[in-house]
């Protein structure tokens, strides 16, 4: 579905349901079957800019959320940084000091302004934007190009069995990208990980839930150890850990629950060293000892299941 921003006209919010079939997009600037709506003239912008400070308007709890969401990162093709109207909006939208970094594309014409610096600075500093130059349209192209090739190429993940072992991941925030990759391997390999946000629904009590998760959701608690995780002394994962430990006492003698492994160069938390380390599951080989681990631990649970009934 479309919708688009009418500054001149106040309108309630509206419900959306995102879905594959039929992804929302959103004209902030207007859209051409709603003449009132277009910001064009110098009068048009600063009524739009103060219009969206004050939110009459309000944009839609989507669009917010998604911009706020200090999670997220972005990709700006000719968003237009060099006009400084952009910061006012960027700022009123609370789309300051991210966590991760967002790419904006830019053409030579931005690069060729006398203060491009000084502009690459203050979004680089505020808000983790990267500046590339490029045309907008051979960048277009090319990322159509990329998505179609990997769309070619990828492997199909395994259905993930109703049956199938639960795993908990546990790492540090700087690390997610590769574990959202380790997230994938696994249920290619059919296991299915629980990962934080992406399994918490709106207004779950984070602490209780997650101490539920570990206790009675999962079947396994992976630590995804990195150089992040090592060198950090304060983290939200060391409570993770802690919860883990204390479940793993109840688990008899011969069976996994806490599984440690490593990304990259490191020797691990001391809080681990009793556990059997399983290195570089970024890796084949590391990540099939992972799923190897896993999988036979499974089946000897089930023996021991069928044995008892």
């Amino acid at each position: 579905m479309q919708d688009h921003y009418n500054f001149k006209h106040s309108r309630p919010p509206i419900s959306i349901q995102l879905n594959s079939a039929q992804p929302y997009i959103y004209n902030l600037y207007g859209h051409c079957s709603d003449v009132e709506s277009l910001v064009i003239t110098e009068d048009d912008l600063l009524e739009f800019l103060v219009n969206v400070i004050k939110a009459n308007p309000e944009l839609p709890p989507l669009i917010r959320s998604q911009i706020a969401d200090l999670s997220k990162n972005f990709l700006f093709i000719g968003f237009g940084f060099r006009s400084g109207h952009q910061r006012i909006l960027l700022h009123a939208l609370k789309a300051q000091n991210r966590s991760y970094e967002s790419l904006a594309v830019e053409d030579k014409q931005f690069f060729d302004q006398p203060d491009c610096k000084q502009t690459v600075v203050f979004y680089s500093r505020l808000h983790k934007i990267k500046f590339e130059c490029y045309s907008w349209l051979d960048f277009a192209k090319e990322l159509r190009q990329a998505y179609g090739a990997s769309a070619k190429t990828a492997i199909p993940t395994q259905q993930v069995m109703t049956d199938a072992p639960k795993v908990f991941l546990c790492y540090a925030s700087e690390d997610r990208d590769q574990v959202e990759q380790l997230n994938l391997d696994l249920r290619t390999h059919g296991i299915e990980p629980w990962q934080d946000k992406q399994n918490l629904r709106a207004r779950d009590n984070w602490d209780l839930q997650l101490i539920h998760v570990i206790n009675r959701v999962v079947n396994y608690f992976i630590v995804v150890q990195t150089p992040a995780m090592s060198n950090q002394f304060e983290g939200y994962f060391h409570k993770e850990i802690a919860t883990a430990l204390d479940r793993q006492q109840k688990i008899a003698d011969g069976f996994r629950f806490i599984l440690p492994v490593t990304l990259g160069g490191t020797d691990g938390l001391d809080k681990l060293q009793q556990f059997h380390q399983i290195s570089h599951v970024d890796q084949l080989e590391g990540l099939a000892k992972l799923v190897e681990a896993i999988h036979s631990d499974w089946a000897q649970r089930q023996k021991k299941k069928e044995a008892v009934a």
